[in-house]
């Protein structure tokens, strides 16, 4: 923040003027590749107008009721523009999932059904909760949980399922919908990097009892720190995660040996408002980014990402997948292009290895862990960029 919003004010304002910002901006030290995979201040400086009246409305706020005002009101903003009734602003997603988990009754030695496939906070956030997370296989791609799986490991201790929508993309809503209600499962979306996917027109985060979105700076809708959201239609889960936040709350079965706060910070909700502002542009702008690469990088032996029929993907990280991915990223790096790997099925971790929940066979998830590469888009990245990643790609598979 610092070498954006430099302390010195001008002229009695707050912020720097236009063409100062300019100065600032071209100032900036070059960053080690030429294709970023992402630049938290190019990601902000692409919504600085959205940005600046939220920062100096949440520098003005001058006491706790006047905090706890602002960070209701985007709680409110948020839970409103996914037609749900409350939104409970908290200090991560994981945060979200466990008081999601926590107000839904999960206690010591319940099942909750996870994905094998996705970043470990899904299944932190059941151990946090008390419960024993029990592995599913990734479906025909990272955000889908192979239901025959889920079928085999539904036993009398489960409470739940959380689903994961990965990557921008969307786990079908139906199935996992049908499966928990004819087991009288709970269903929790793990939505933090689905900010602004839609399946049918419906936005995820609105299938299930309560979801879980995050505010980090890695995510689509960010700060330049952590932050998260639980937004549910169920006023007591709602109420008992405003609660929980709190360590000195009263409110019965809420981690009491392990309470810590738990508030969402003012200026990543400033942040992240910015970003709800300027979010269609942001859509847009990853569209046109994804769109070009699937024309770009068509005919090659890649496996690109698809949405389903039904889905309206934001594209928060393009994966693509190939048995070379190893060799193509080296290739990348050496061309300048910054990548990220997918990720390690939980049951190789060592929290989750040879624990109760982590049998069986994960074929999907470990043909993902080998092969998918995610390669850079967002909105610090312009067309000659990502027109310069696939001619990269191109060559690494005409050479």
């Amino acid at each position: 923040m610092r070498l954006l919003f430099p302390a010195a004010p001008r002229r009695g304002g707050l912020w720097p003027d236009p063409e100062r910002w300019g100065r600032i901006w071209r100032a900036r030290a070059s960053l080690a590749y030429e294709v970023p995979f992402t630049d938290t201040a190019a990601r902000l400086g692409f919504i600085r107008e959205e940005l600046l009246p939220e920062l100096e409305a949440a520098f003005a706020l001058r006491s706790d009721a006047e905090r706890d005002a602002f960070l209701e009101g985007f709680a409110a903003e948020c839970a409103g523009r996914l037609g749900l009734a409350r939104g409970v602003g908290l200090s991560s997603g994981t945060t979200a999932l466990t008081f999601a988990l926590v107000g839904l009754g999960v206690e010591d030695g319940d099942e909750v059904l996870v994905p094998c496939y996705t970043y470990s906070a899904t299944a932190l956030a059941v151990c946090n909760a008390g419960g024993v997370p029990v592995f599913v296989d990734a479906g025909r791609s990272a955000s889908q949980l192979d239901i025959g799986q889920l079928e085999a490991k539904a036993g009398p201790r489960t409470r739940g399922v959380v689903v994961a929508h990965l990557f921008g993309h969307m786990a079908d809503p139906a199935s996992l919908q049908d499966f928990c209600r004819a087991r009288g499962l709970f269903l929790i979306e793990d939505a933090c990097q689905a900010h602004g996917v839609r399946w049918g027109g419906r936005p995820a985060g609105t299938f299930g009892v309560a979801a879980a979105f995050s505010f980090n700076f890695a995510k689509m809708v960010f700060g330049p720190g952590n932050g998260g959201l639980l937004a549910t239609c169920d006023e007591a889960l709602a109420g008992a995660a405003a609660r929980m936040r709190d360590p000195e709350s009263p409110a019965p079965g809420v981690l009491r040996s392990r309470r810590t706060p738990a508030y969402l910070d003012p200026l990543q909700a400033a942040c992240a408002m910015a970003h709800l502002r300027a979010f269609d542009r942001i859509l847009a702008h990853h569209a046109d980014l994804a769109g070009r690469y699937e024309a770009g990088l068509r005919g090659l032996p890649l496996e690109l990402p698809q949405a389903q029929a039904a889905e309206s993907p934001s594209w928060h990280w393009y994966v693509v997948h190939t048995p070379r991915r190893d060799d193509l990223r080296l290739f990348l790096k050496r061309r300048g292009v910054e990548t990220r790997e997918g990720y390690v099925p939980l049951t190789r971790l060592d929290a989750f290895r040879g624990r109760p929940g982590s049998e069986g066979d994960f074929p999907a998830a470990e043909r993902m862990c080998r092969e998918a590469l995610a390669l850079p888009i967002g909105s610090h990245l312009r067309r000659p960029d990502v027109d310069h990643v696939i001619e990269a790609v191109s060559d690494f598979f005409s050479a």
